[in-house]
């Protein structure tokens, strides 16, 4: 079943949540001047064209989609803050989003395995990436360490096994790596962060192998499950 969207030019809001649909047509939603809100949620959906939303002035596009349908992000959303994905592809170009005002980007409960992180270099608005839950075994976080306002990084319960990160990361003020196979951590990159550092979340394959950097008002612990503190 197709989804038609009722829509005028005073639209700021849709919301879609039919597990009956297989498809939307998002054509309606081209130019509508007061778009803000998008939020789609079908766990039958077969395809999904998100071009329509190209150049239109929404803030936040939510989506919960079925594990493994592809997507192409749609691109010059001037606008864009908030990008909210639940399942959807096993590889995510973040390209067509690059020259977005991004702040938050939480993806999660997702097959992803492959992303990469360097068109996030240009977010400089960017607060917060979740990355959690996904299918992902090895990240490069160079492209995020000269984020001047990145304060939190959700990267657990995946199968990442390699982590690449280098000096920066000033603001960084949560990480957390715990729930995956991680065996050997540099934490060189992250010991300038005496001040900014709250919160480090490492997985229990880590206790007794790496060096915690002591540092006043900084919580660490090694977990296990996304609700297990060990």
């Amino acid at each position: 079943m197709t989804s038609k969207l009722n829509v005028n030019a005073r639209t700021r809001d849709i919301k879609l949540w039919d597990d009956k649909v297989t498809s939307v047509d998002l054509a309606p939603l081209r130019n509508l001047p007061k778009l803000r809100n998008v939020f789609i949620r079908s766990s039958g959906l077969e395809s999904l064209d998100l071009s329509p939303l190209a150049g239109t002035p929404i803030e936040e596009l939510r989506l919960v989609l079925p594990k493994g349908l592809a997507i192409t992000l749609p691109a010059k959303c001037r606008a864009l803050a908030h990008l909210i994905i639940s399942g959807g592809p096993e590889s995510l170009d973040l390209s067509p989003i690059a020259t977005s005002p991004l702040e938050e980007l939480l993806v999660f409960d997702s097959p992803l395995t492959e992303i990469d992180l360097a068109p996030l270099a240009r977010c400089k608005q960017l607060e917060i990436i979740w990355l959690r839950r996904t299918k992902l075994r090895a990240l490069d976080l160079r492209p995020l360490a000269a984020l001047p306002m990145l304060r939190a990084l959700e990267l657990s319960g995946s199968k990442l096994a390699a982590v690449t990160a280098t000096s920066g990361f000033e603001a960084l003020e949560y990480l957390h790596l715990h729930d995956n196979p991680l065996t050997k951590l540099d934490l060189s990159a992250f010991r300038s962060l005496p001040t900014s550092m709250k919160v480090l979340n490492l997985p229990v394959s880590l206790r007794g192998i790496i060096d915690v950097p002591a540092r006043k008002k900084l919580e660490v612990a090694f977990r296990g499950r996304d609700d297990e503190e060990l």
